[in-house]
């Protein structure tokens, strides 16, 4: 697999054209799937491991796809502003999908994303919390996922199922890579994911100047090694 950025490919960018809130894409680029592989690994680095997985469905909470760039980042907001208030960094990626010309869950967003094991318990009821304060109609059933990342528990005696999921979860986020994108990145899937408006994906700051800082970004078969 490839292990590193070509001369002239450079991590995420912040702010400008390619953020704007009007700004409509259908897939994922390689851009963006590379610096989603290599922050998953950076978090690893950083021993903030990505051990839960979220997905909100925002069509059930009432949020068009143009709403749902803001309520994803509105999200986000109130998980740094809770990690904080607790002495914890935040660190998270997401990535957007869009599957309402199809009829089925329509825009949504999947989070992976650190909770410190001793936090976790009180953190486990303030996802649905928030969403209903982001939402504009009641949560319905079914509007949010979250789910610890099996093996995590046992990483440091055994981390092999822990990796093997967090592998899997990756390349299901980055399913709306195109083919092409799919195949030099050794992707299992790709898909199309739909239209999506606005922002597509993110990666915490914290991640991005990690990358920038490595000698060469790291792919997920490196932890294994």
């Amino acid at each position: 697999m490839p292990s590193h950025f070509p001369p002239t490919q450079s991590p995420l960018p912040h702010g400008g054209v390619r953020n704007r809130a009007d700004r409509t894409s259908e897939i994922l680029t390689e851009r963006m799937c590379r610096n989603i592989i290599y922050s998953s690994v950076a978090a690893f680095v950083v021993r903030s491991e990505f051990n839960r997985f979220i997905t909100i469905h925002w069509q059930k909470g009432g949020l068009t796809d143009r709403e749902a760039a803001w309520a994803t980042g509105r999200f986000i907001k109130y998980c740094s502003d809770w990690m904080r208030h607790h002495r914890s960094p935040c660190v998270w990626l997401w990535v957007r999908e869009n599957d309402g010309d199809q009829g089925r869950i329509g825009t949504h967003v999947h989070i992976l994303f650190h909770v410190p094991p001793d936090l976790a318990p009180l953190f486990r009821k303030f996802p649905y919390r928030w969403i209903k304060l982001i939402s504009t109609c009641k949560p319905m059933k079914g509007m949010l996922k979250s789910k610890t990342i099996r093996g995590y528990s046992s990483l440091v005696s055994s981390p092999e199922l822990y990796l093997a999921n967090l592998d899997y979860y990756v390349h299901y986020i980055l399913k709306a890579a195109p083919a092409d994108v799919a195949d030099r990145l050794c992707l299992r899937f790709s898909e199309k994911r739909g239209r999506v408006i606005g922002k597509r994906a993110a990666v915490c700051q914290l991640l991005l100047e990690r990358i920038k800082s490595a000698r060469r970004p790291l792919m997920l078969g490196d932890l294994s090694e």
